[in-house]
């Protein structure tokens, strides 16, 4: 470990987030030449590592040291924190969500996400380095003014569950309440997500194509206000058609994984979309909308449908790979050459290099 001090920031730390993965890939690969923790806005889960502080805990830095600021949300206490830092600072960019997504349905939560593209503007002048996981991301950060921006998905990990062995009493608790198997959707439960798609699909494949299936969604629900929504597209299906997983452990998600007929994304926006590359990776099918970064991302590993595709041209899609082995055994073998071609190098590992580049 290092002398000069290499810190993370972020607005909050949670489990089964893509952000806070990634920066727990980066944080390995940081202690190794620095001293680094990782310090969030929002209070930390006490069963986070020690290294996972409260943001009042930083302490003082110098001009010798570096923030690496997450962005993908905006607070104003954090922008002024961060303006009045001596560190020299990274920005990591993982995109804002539209605000349009909330401004109905949770008002003060779209005017945090409109203000994160504010904040991306009023911190440009303090940013010695800019990084975007994503192509998608990087080209909204040059339209901010941002210059010489390296696109790295730091910490990405797609294959981080490949040594992780599957849950039994989850598989056999799936077989029962899934005999003829389900589709698979994972990500934490949020409007943009569009969940409400994938009930729909799930009525289609059931009603239109006469598939006997279901539907596992695992992710946390963050938003209490949007879990009544959904609980009330819910009531449309059968409960022994539907499993609302929540957040599951590592042996819990790779058996979903394995034991899916396919994976389904249906995301209206995506700044990077890492859960249909874990799929990729534990040999499921992979079919999502081409939302953002998800093109550039899946690439021909699986199959990636027009942004404007409906629900009814989904299912339709979906209903064919479940029913042709030959294109399923198609789609692994896409899926694993993807990630061959385009994840095969530590990109933590890579993340950290830029960042070491930064001179005292």
């Amino acid at each position: 470990m290092g002398t000069r001090r290499v810190h993370q920031v972020l607005v909050g730390a949670a489990r089964n987030d893509a952000i806070t993965a990634m920066a727990l890939e980066i944080q390995t690969e940081l202690t190794e030449s620095f001293t680094s923790n990782i310090y969030c806005h929002h209070p930390v889960d006490a069963s986070f590592p020690e290294f996972v502080q409260q943001l009042t805990e930083i302490g003082t830095g110098s001009p010798d040291d570096l923030l690496i600021y997450h962005l993908s949300f905006g607070i104003p206490e954090m922008t002024e924190m961060l303006l009045s830092r001596p560190e020299k600072l990274v920005i990591a960019y993982h995109n804002v969500t539209p605000a349009e997504y909330y401004s109905e349905l949770l008002p003060e939560f779209a005017e945090a996400l409109a203000y994160g593209k504010s904040e991306a503007l009023l911190l440009k002048k303090r940013v010695s380095l800019a990084i975007a996981d994503s192509e998608f991301n990087a080209e909204e950060l040059e339209s901010f003014g941002y210059e010489d921006v390296h696109v790295v998905a730091g910490g990405a990990n797609p294959q981080r569950l490949l040594d992780v062995g599957v849950d039994v009493n989850f598989m056999s608790d799936l077989e029962q309440h899934f005999p003829n198997g389900f589709i698979l959707f994972v990500s934490q439960v949020l409007p943009h997500k569009r969940v409400d798609h994938a009930l729909e699909i799930l009525q289609l494949l059931r009603t239109v194509h006469r598939l006997d299936i279901g539907l596992v969604i695992a992710g946390p629900i963050r938003q209490p206000a949007y879990e009544f929504a959904v609980q009330t597209l819910r009531e449309k299906l059968q409960d022994s058609h539907l499993l609302l997983a929540n957040a599951v452990t590592d042996e819990q998600l790779a058996t979903l994984y394995r034991a899916c007929l396919c994976y389904i994304g249906t995301s209206e926006h995506e700044g990077l979309s890492v859960p249909p590359l874990e799929a990729m990776a534990n040999g499921a099918p992979v079919v999502v909308l081409g939302a953002g970064a998800v093109p550039e991302t899946v690439k021909t590993g699986g199959i990636v449908l027009p942004i404007d595709t409906g629900v009814i041209e989904f299912a339709e899609v979906v209903a064919e790979v479940i029913t042709n082995s030959d294109l399923r055994s198609h789609l692994r073998r896409a899926g694993v050459a993807r990630l061959n071609e385009g994840f095969s190098e530590n990109s933590a590992q890579k993340f950290v290099e830029l960042v070491s580049g930064i001179t005292v």
